[in-house]
């Protein structure tokens, strides 16, 4: 009785242990993903900065026009004109920038997940055929 006990612990344990093994794997491969995102939301916090500084240049050059106003200056039509362009440009850009935050997460969903699935199928198959387990055939209902 002791020695069925001993073995069954002995058999918990290692179960665990493979368990916790195939965990730490896993989340290996998540981290991995997790420096994929972060790699593309640095590249993209590099796409924000040029449009952050012709908001900064475009405030300025308002600035101007706004104390040429008050001393009462009128500013050319070229001038405004090119203003309105260039607000134009930022605000496609900003559109632009808006829905690649969205993307960026559903990519990093979906790769993630594809990943941890074929992570564990491959995981599933390694393990039944190591073990040669076969599904035990279903039993039918003789009609008594």
């Amino acid at each position: 009785m002791g020695k069925i006990i001993a073995d069954l612990l002995k058999a918990l344990l290692n179960a665990t242990l493979l368990l916790l093994a195939a965990c730490l794997f896993l989340g290996w491969l998540v981290m991995g993903k997790v420096e994929a995102v972060t790699e593309r939301v640095t590249d993209a916090v590099a796409e924000v900065t040029p449009v952050k500084t012709r908001v900064e240049a475009l405030r300025a050059e308002i600035a101007g026009l706004r104390s040429d106003l008050r001393d009462g200056v009128l500013p050319p039509a070229p001038q405004l004109d090119g203003i309105e362009t260039k607000l134009e440009i930022i605000e496609a850009e900003l559109s632009a920038l808006r829905a690649l935050p969205a993307a960026l997460v559903q990519q990093a969903a979906e790769s993630a997940a594809a990943e941890l699935t074929g992570q564990i199928v491959r995981l599933t198959r390694c393990e039944a055929a190591g073990l040669d387990i076969a599904p035990a055939p279903a039993e039918t209902a003789s009609g008594s």
